[in-house]
């Protein structure tokens, strides 16, 4: 659900993010609960040129023969996709600081395109948003990632003035200058903001996980006996995807840890914790990426729930080098041969891995970032076997939603 950046800085190269990052958003909704029953669905890509010098979305049935449109309403590279039922909202980041709304059946045609921009003059950072987290369809959430301020929006206006509704404060969360919100959900009239903290130097601080309610837009002391920040403490850090299962009744958080820019080796610091909503946010720490020594999965980027028997993560070994692993979301534990190798799903590793999601019928859409083949691999979420192969998506996918399509 995504797709969806783990070090998206003003000072770092778009095209080094990019790579870094592509498809941390995964299955769309922006925090919508899952389908509990197959509907008609849609695919959104969000796609970007091998140079980063543009980008553009596609649109893919979810029926066999899997037909689809691509390089849509071209733009800039830096973007990612959410979606709300039969809209879909193109967020543009770090370059662009707008939100454009489509809808699924006229992918082709901007219904409203909004500033994500504090038109006060009193922020002169760039706002970076990064994700929409809807509440109804007149309420959403908008994470702004250069700022200290998330915004409370009504997604469904067609003027600025009309966008913005008010605000939610995370300065208390600030390490740098703002707290580097990502993603969020909201479950069960609470919404959950994962904040990633990023020092001067880059470096992943302790992240938490923001949550308010969505009914008073008020924040929640999750450690209502602890002196401090009022969030959920992770134990792992710079975390990018934050989903909802709801046969498990568990939040899961994906972190990457620090990665490696010479002189400085990677940090595994990250890897899949839960979050238990109804046992006072308790966390665990489900899937660890190892240390310095020992970590077979590789830096853990990006994950995708798909049953309380079947999940799947991206780890990450180095500059377009990732592959698909699956696990156990009640348990942890990563398929592996009788050697305790954890191996790799449809044979999907070593490549550019640019999104995760999964549909109503449970199957797991994997974008393939390859410069000369880009593309989506369809596979069978509960088994990793493969339905359709490469799916052309003319640009590199970066993340992937899914849509209803009434």
């Amino acid at each position: 659900m995504n797709n969806r950046s783990t070090i998206t800085r003003s000072t770092l190269s778009l095209a080094i993010v990019a790579a870094l990052t592509a498809g941390c958003h995964s299955s769309g909704g922006g925090g919508d609960e899952e389908q509990s029953a197959p509907t008609p669905q849609k695919v959104v890509v969000a796609t970007v040129a091998p140079d980063y010098s543009s980008g553009a979305h596609a649109v893919f049935n979810t029926e066999s023969p899997y037909d689809g449109q691509t390089d849509l309403a071209p733009t800039s590279s830096d973007i990612t996709v959410v979606c709300h039922g039969d809209e879909f909202f193109r967020i543009e980041r770090f370059t662009g600081e707008n939100v454009t709304r489509f809808d699924i059946n006229q992918p082709d045609a901007p219904l409203a395109q909004l500033s994500t921009k504090d038109a006060s003059g009193v922020e002169t950072a760039n706002s970076n948003p990064h994700d929409l987290v809807f509440a109804s369809d007149n309420k959403a959430y908008l994470l702004r990632y250069g700022s200290p301020k998330a915004w409370i929006v009504d997604p469904k206006a067609s003027t600025d003035d009309a966008f913005k509704t008010g605000e939610l404060d995370l300065s208390a969360y600030s390490v740098d200058g703002a707290p580097e919100m990502e993603r969020g959900l909201i479950v069960d009239g609470k919404l959950y903001i994962l904040l990633q903290r990023f020092d001067q130097s880059f470096a992943p601080q302790d992240a938490y996980v923001a949550v308010f309610d969505t009914a008073t837009d008020s924040e929640i002391d999750t450690r209502p006996d602890q002196d401090g920040l009022k969030g959920i403490l992770l134990p792992i850090k710079n975390p990018s995807d934050i989903e909802y299962n709801a046969e498990t009744g568990l939040i899961y958080v994906q972190g990457s840890g620090r990665f490696g820019f010479a002189p400085q080796e990677p940090e595994y610091t990250g890897g899949i914790a839960t979050i238990d909503p109804a046992n006072q946010y308790a966390t665990q720490l489900l899937v660890d990426d190892g240390d310095a020594q020992n970590h077979p999965l590789g830096q853990i980027t990006d994950m995708e729930i798909v049953s309380a028997d079947k999940g799947y993560l991206v780890g990450y070994a180095g500059f377009n080098d990732n592959t698909l692993y699956s696990f156990n979301p009640m348990t942890g534990a990563v398929d592996s041969d009788d050697h305790g190798v954890p191996q790799p799903v449809a044979g999907i590793e070593h490549t550019p891995i640019g999104g995760l999601a999964h549909d109503a019928q449970g199957q797991l859409w994997v974008g393939i970032a390859d410069s000369t083949d880009p593309g989506l691999e369809l596979l069978n979420g509960e088994d990793g076997s493969v339905i359709e192969q490469r799916l052309s998506t003319t640009l590199n996918p970066s993340t992937i939603a899914i849509c209803d399509a009434q």
